[in-house]
């Protein structure tokens, strides 16, 4: 069995100049004999860095969350 999590995106007014609007879909498939590593290193992670339990993980944060305020610059690229 394999577990997929997928993600997607709407920009209507992108800042990139000429662009319109924007519609991305992403994710990733991951085997189910994978899955508690998986889980097991990203609650290291997340212990490591302090992320707190239940937050969110977003690759464009919204500013009034943890990992905004929290994982800037090399942080965030090391995160």
């Amino acid at each position: 069995m394999q577990f997929i999590f997928v993600d997607d995106s709407l920009q209507n007014k992108p800042t990139r100049k000429g662009a319109g609007p924007l519609i991305a879909i992403g994710g990733i498939s991951i085997p189910e004999t994978h899955i508690l590593d998986l889980e097991l290193k990203l609650d290291r992670l997340c212990d490591k860095t302090g992320f707190p339990a239940g937050e969110e993980f977003k690759w464009s944060p919204p500013s009034n969350s943890w990992m905004y305020k929290e994982l800037r610059e090399n942080k965030r690229k090391d995160f």
